[in-house]
């Protein structure tokens, strides 16, 4: 694998003050910086507690749409658009080197790049995915990791039952048995009105099949969907459901990692949005088993974080929790989950500001720190998402120089 030298920018603990500039410390112009600190909402501060480490993955700027995935093995890999080329790149040692960027969507027209709908990563122990949408249709490319390339894409063509449905939100999967699926948003062209959520599998020719025909309502027709196959051999679909304007949270489960057969409702604050609020829970599992599973409200423009947890591979749920109460109105939305080898929770959103913030949890969930604004340089960041696998938690976005900034726990 070809190595790119990028520079490691600041450790930077929660409590503490500037960190050094790229010049100071002799990186280069490649650095970026850590943030600003945090605060505890309740109180007690443990400065020592989370350490953020910076990475700049592509410094030239005009980057967006990032994405990040990490394989069983901990080989990172993180990807994003710039000029309308999709670039990808490889670490194999926690995020220290990284290999030379690959051009992915060679021939190809530009994928979308508006808020969750860009191109994303699925890896597992054989193969590396990238699914985006663009040019008017659906793209998945697949790699072998052994020797990273990326040839024709397969153009899909989502249907069901013969009739032509346009998908957006499309996201690529890896099932425990090496299958891969997508799941999207579908709907009948020129139609918002009769949409579901599909999924698409290898072994079918990507037939799209309904993953929430059996709940009722319609899906919230601009809410990103997250799909998670758990160490209990569930496959849980996580969407917004849409009765009546009132848009709460639903899941879809499968057994034995197969398509969805029964629908429960995670939450029931009855949040009436007679608009569309972009927002979508996201899923991840824990080393113990839990999953966790994140979204915002969408109502107006403050927007808070919930949760839940599901001990049970999705068919129970915890109550719902908001994540921070305080008095601040950020408005906090499009949120992420990531759960570490350690079981630390890193939870991550963009501001009305279109900033981005994290927390942690270092008891499975219960209690939340609250952690300082990201920063990367004096940038801000936006869309972050976070990602975690053996030795690495973490995080990527694009900041307001577009530039591709990476930082780990520590």
């Amino acid at each position: 694998m070809h190595r790119l030298s990028v520079s490691v920018i600041a450790l930077v603990a929660c409590g503490g003050g500037s960190p050094p500039s790229a010049d100071e410390d002799g990186s280069g112009d490649d650095g970026g910086s850590g943030d600003d600190g945090s605060t505890d909402d309740s109180g007690d501060s443990d400065p020592a507690s989370l350490e953020l480490e910076w990475v700049t993955l592509h410094a030239s700027g005009g980057a967006e749409g990032s994405d990040l995935a990490v394989a069983p093995d901990g080989t990172l890999y993180a990807s994003w658009v710039a000029s309308g080329h999709v670039w990808l790149v490889a670490s194999e040692d926690a995020g220290e080197t990284w290999s030379d960027p690959l051009y992915v969507n060679e021939g190809m027209g530009p994928p979308d790049t508006y808020q969750d709908s860009h191109p994303n990563l699925a890896v597992d122990a054989d193969r590396v995915l990238v699914a985006m949408s663009g040019a008017g249709h659906q793209q998945l490319y697949t790699s072998d990791r052994d020797e990273l390339h990326f040839g024709e894409p397969v153009v899909l063509e989502l249907f069901n039952e013969g009739y032509q449905y346009e998908g957006i939100f499309l996201r690529a999967h890896l099932a425990a048995d090496g299958e891969a699926w997508l799941s999207t948003h579908a709907f009948p062209e020129g139609s918002w009105n009769d949409g579901w959520k599909g999924l698409a599998r290898e072994s079918t020719g990507w037939v799209l099949d309904s993953a929430s025909g059996g709940a009722d309502g319609l899906p919230c027709e601009c809410c990103p969907q997250e799909l998670l196959f758990t160490s209990a051999g569930t496959s849980i679909l996580a969407y917004r459901n849409n009765v009546d304007d009132l848009r709460d949270m639903t899941v879809a489960l499968g057994s034995d990692g197969g398509l969805p057969d029964h629908w429960t409702d995670v939450s029931s604050n009855d949040w009436e949005v007679d608009y569309c609020p972009v927002q979508g829970p996201r899923l991840d599992e824990a080393p113990d088993g839990t999953v966790h599973m994140v979204w915002s409200d969408g109502v107006g423009d403050s927007n808070e974080v919930y949760t839940v947890r599901s001990g049970d591979g999705g068919s129970s749920w915890t109550p719902v929790a908001q994540v921070l109460e305080d008095d601040e109105d950020q408005g906090r939305k499009s949120p992420d989950v990531a759960v570490g080898d350690d079981g630390t929770v890193l939870l991550s959103w963009s501001t009305s500001l279109k900033d981005s913030a994290l927390a942690w949890s270092s008891d499975g969930g219960e209690t939340w720190t609250l952690h300082g604004e990201l920063l990367a340089d004096g940038a801000s960041l936006s869309w972050t998402e976070v990602a975690s696998g053996p030795g690495f938690l973490g995080g990527i976005a694009t900041d307001t120089d577009g530039r591709v900034q990476l930082f780990r726990v520590r």
